[in-house]
């Protein structure tokens, strides 16, 4: 459905954002970034493809890139307490930027149940990959 929507409207940079979560889901990064690219091009002040962009490259191991998405979504939805807890699970992998990734999930934590497990998890064992 998301492949005809984007047929019909080429510019629908929503469904290109949601077929890449699509394509994470199903283990295809490779065409979750071609699809997150092209909404980027389409609206690149949309805080959401960054987001999931930052999910993508954070799934991929790439986290120098993971934090640059995850900060130009945060950038863009300063009060969004998922952009914070991607952002702050991001951050504490780095012995430097690990308090600043703590003051973000936080503020996440205020707001969705599940970021408290996650600081929780960060200040008693530290940040590991899945």
């Amino acid at each position: 459905r998301l492949e005809a929507a984007i047929r019909l409207d080429p510019m629908f940079a929503a469904a290109y954002t949601q077929l890449g979560i699509e394509y994470i889901r199903l283990g295809r990064l490779d065409d979750a970034l071609q699809s997150l690219n092209r909404a980027v091009e389409i609206d690149p002040d949309s805080w959401d493809v960054h987001y999931v962009l930052a999910i993508l490259f954070y799934q991929a191991g790439d986290l120098a890139r993971a934090e640059a998405s995850a900060r130009r979504a945060f950038r863009l939805a300063q009060t969004n307490a998922a952009v914070h807890l991607v952002l702050g699970y991001i951050l504490c992998f780095r012995d430097e930027t690990k308090a600043e990734g703590i003051d973000y999930l936080r503020y996440a934590a205020r707001s969705l149940p599940y970021a408290g497990q996650v600081l929780s998890d960060v200040v008693l064992h530290g940040a590991s990959r899945p």
